[in-house]
């Protein structure tokens, strides 16, 4: 669990109770594509991201479920990155 898998050209996946799509956007940086359900899984997300040399520019939320954006929080104080929900997501 808590693997990284590439799915495509610039595109992964952590594997984890809720999968966290990565996508390269050049130089270093990446988005996440969620964030995961806790604390506890942002950290090993962040260490994974470490471990590459990646720098976290952004989340991009899907949906505001406790498994999607659960790690909001914690990637954003460790990485000072954005986080974007969808519009109708926002309440």
């Amino acid at each position: 669990m808590f693997e990284l898998v590439k799915a495509a050209e610039g595109c992964w996946y952590i594997e984890g109770p809720a999968k966290v799509g990565v996508v390269e956007e050049g130089g270093g940086s990446v988005c996440l594509i969620d964030s995961g359900s806790d604390e506890n899984t942002a950290k090993r997300i962040f260490a994974i991201l470490k471990d590459k040399g990646w720098r976290l520019r952004a989340i991009l939320n899907t949906h505001s479920h406790a498994d999607h954006i659960g790690g909001n929080g914690r990637l954003q104080e460790l990485t000072s990155c954005e986080v974007y929900l969808p519009g109708a997501e926002l309440a």
